[in-house]
């Protein structure tokens, strides 16, 4: 599959306490000796760490982007921050339309994605496993309330959803990523599974017994978001259509085919066995 490039975010980092890992060789061009003390040289070279701050004012922040291996803040692991935008990653942010980023006092930084549900847990050890793939670290997992929590304290990986995908702190100002806009149809489908596993809604095998009506929905409190998946889902062959229920945005698809069709052409994981049964009982 094809990937799209992600925009350099130095410039966004620079302005954070945040250190960057770099090639010992990039290192040793860049950094002289004279302006540091001897074994802050050499802890620099052995480590292969530095503060970003530094570096910027021996090399261009395009330079820096191209050579970086990962990016921390004090005390925290380093993590690897994605600089090409995949399927994974694109499932990812789909998934994230249900999730939060949070700063606490400029300081705490935190990215987590919370699910209720009998299958909860086992989904969101699927976000957790594609979040160490793409970023190279774990997230925790913690029982909340009624079901569990991905949780991830890092400055780089949110200032990394912050501006790559322009996430910010309420959901009902989240439109679609731009960078999402210009993916190819396979990734764009990948965007469009994650959304659907975090937010979406399939009419159980009951309802459907009783009724002779099937539904799958998306839910949504950034109508534009769901506009977007409409009109790719449109593109695509199906006919979906948007209302507003309870201040919040639904879409959906209505009837078999469109089911059927939907099963067959987006990838989605967490919710494909509650689908799958339901097709079965037609």
């Amino acid at each position: 599959m094809s990937v799209v490039g992600i925009p350099n975010l130095v410039l966004l980092f620079a302005n954070e306490d945040i250190f960057v890992r770099l090639p010992h060789g990039f290192l040793e061009e860049k950094l002289e000796k004279k302006d540091l003390s001897r074994s802050t040289y050499f802890h620099y070279l052995s480590s292969r760490t530095v503060p970003l701050s530094l570096i910027l004012r021996k090399s261009t922040p395009d330079e820096v982007w191209k050579n970086a291996i990962a990016f921390c803040s004090r005390s925290k692991p380093a993590v690897k921050i994605p600089k090409k935008l995949g399927f994974e990653l694109a499932y990812l942010v789909g998934a994230m339309r249900d999730g939060s980023v949070s700063k606490r006092d400029s300081v705490e930084y935190t990215v987590s994605l919370f699910q209720s549900g009998t299958d909860s847990y086992v989904w969101l050890r699927k976000i957790a496993s594609i979040f160490r793939r793409e970023f190279g670290v774990a997230p925790k997992i913690e029982a909340d309330r009624n079901g569990h929590r991905v949780l991830i304290h890092s400055k780089p990986i949110a200032l990394f959803f912050e501006g790559a995908f322009e996430m910010p702190k309420d959901q009902r100002f989240w439109a679609t990523p731009k960078i999402i806009e210009t993916l190819p149809a396979a990734e764009i489908k990948g965007y469009v599974a994650g959304f659907f596993d975090a937010e979406g809604y399939v009419t159980s095998i009951e309802t459907f017994r009783k009724t002779g009506k099937t539904k799958l929905a998306f839910s949504q409190n950034n109508r534009e978001s769901l506009e977007f998946i409409r009109d790719f889902l449109a593109r695509q062959g199906f006919h979906p259509h948007i209302y507003e229920d309870r201040g919040k945005f639904v879409l959906c698809l209505y009837g078999k085919s469109e089911l059927k069709k939907f099963y067959a052409s987006i990838p989605i994981l967490r919710k494909k066995k509650r689908l799958s049964s339901l097709l079965d009982s037609f």
